[in-house]
């Protein structure tokens, strides 16, 4: 890797922990673009796919897409994420905002 792609990659790397966070999905179903929200599989990590998206990793990302792993939430995942009010943690590259369902110990 160039020193350039290193210099980016960090360069994507920090702004992808600057635009991280864990939510309650009341907190994040307040969005009025809702269509932008990507489920991200529990088996994958999170970063990672938000870090393809924002280095424009099309191969994984196609990947992950065809085996189900990201999935483009719909109105049927909102309705069932206001009844439980689960946590995620999320990741904003923009226009998306990644989600990944997460348990907090009690």
């Amino acid at each position: 890797m160039s020193s350039d792609q290193n210099t980016e990659e960090k360069s994507i790397e920090e702004k992808l922990k600057e635009s991280s966070f864990t939510l309650k999905w009341s907190e994040i179903n307040t969005s009025i673009l809702k269509e932008v929200i990507i489920l991200v599989s529990k088996d994958l990590d999170l970063k990672t796919v938000a870090m393809a998206c924002a280095s424009d990793d099309k191969s994984n990302f196609e990947k992950w897409l065809n085996l189900g792993q990201v999935i483009r939430t719909d109105q049927s995942h909102h309705l069932e994420w206001t009844k439980q009010d689960p946590y995620f943690d999320c990741s904003i590259v923009k226009p998306f905002i990644f989600v990944q369902e997460i348990e907090l110990d009690s």
